[in-house]
């Protein structure tokens, strides 16, 4: 978070020192806010506002449950499995589907999944399995 705050406060003088005005600078600063953010999970996560979800599944079992479909249209969401015990289950929320079905396994150690939502379901874009 202090790296992104650096990078932003480095560009907001940046484009001050340009003569840009200063709504200028917000949007940029707001940009930067919003990059993707990761996170590793060892246990059941409901995505909230991550992006970037590395499963380390050595404990048992993980389900990643998606966002609604409804408030995630043109969202990316990439999911990699690291080790190779257990199975990473992604599960669309409530009835929602990944590519018609309710759930999608990943059972291989480095399996990497991106899925794009088109406000309607969720949508395989790359599923690497090993």
């Amino acid at each position: 978070m202090a790296q992104k705050r650096l990078r932003s406060e480095s560009l907001s003088a940046q484009i001050i020192r340009h003569g840009q005005r200063p709504e200028r600078v917000k949007i940029v600063s707001d940009r930067i806010k919003n990059e993707p953010d990761t996170i590793s999970i060892t246990s059941a996560y409901a995505i909230e506002g991550k992006t970037n979800i590395i499963v380390d599944s050595s404990g048992g079992s993980v389900t990643v449950t998606l966002p609604d479909v409804l408030d995630s249209k043109d969202r990316l969401i990439r999911i990699k499995k690291t080790v190779a015990a257990n199975n990473v289950v992604i599960d669309g929320y409530s009835s929602n589907t990944i590519d018609g079905a309710t759930t999608k396994t990943m059972p291989s150690q480095y399996d990497c999944m991106v899925l794009l939502c088109d406000g309607t379901q969720w949508n395989i874009i790359s599923h690497y399995e090993p």
